[in-house]
């Protein structure tokens, strides 16, 4: 049988690479939005922490001095420390520095928690329980629709 005969195989993979093009391009098209969309969470909450740091910044000194007042007044607290030594204003000033950067760091660590749940929510579509959202899918939408038309 002559080569000529023969229907180019060629020709059979263009066919089917200009559809799985068009594909390829939607999935970068919906990557590039889902990028987007990521990149204006991010930079929202980014927007948030740099006024959260400059909050915390402001009002440190007078959250170190409650924090201190609130540890001098705790009565039951022993006076000494565990070598025998009085408990001194900068060890009552020491311990309320550390109380007051674990709670500064318990609310940025909030906050970016907040943006990660964003993100999976709103760009991802992970609900809280770690499934995939797949409300936009056509099956879906028909289900809440009350099914697909098949009446004939």
């Amino acid at each position: 049988m002559p080569l000529n005969d023969t229907t180019p195989i060629t020709g059979r993979f263009n066919d089917r690479a200009g559809a799985g093009r068009e594909a390829v391009w939607s999935i970068i098209a919906g990557d590039k939005v889902r990028i987007a969309q990521m990149r204006a969470i991010e930079a929202r909450h980014g927007r948030i922490a740099a006024d959260l740091i400059q909050h915390q910044r402001k009002h440190r000194e007078t959250w170190m001095s409650k924090e201190v007042a609130k540890l001098s007044k705790q009565a039951p607290r022993p006076e000494l420390r565990p070598d025998g030594a009085r408990r001194t204003k900068a060890d009552i000033e020491r311990q309320a520095a550390v109380n007051l950067a674990a709670r500064i760091k318990a609310r940025r660590d909030r906050l970016t928690i907040a943006r990660d749940n964003t993100i999976k929510r709103q760009v991802l579509g992970i609900t809280p329980d770690g499934q995939v959202s797949r409300s936009h899918t056509a099956a879906n939408r028909n289900h809440r629709r009350g099914g697909p038309d098949m009446s004939g």
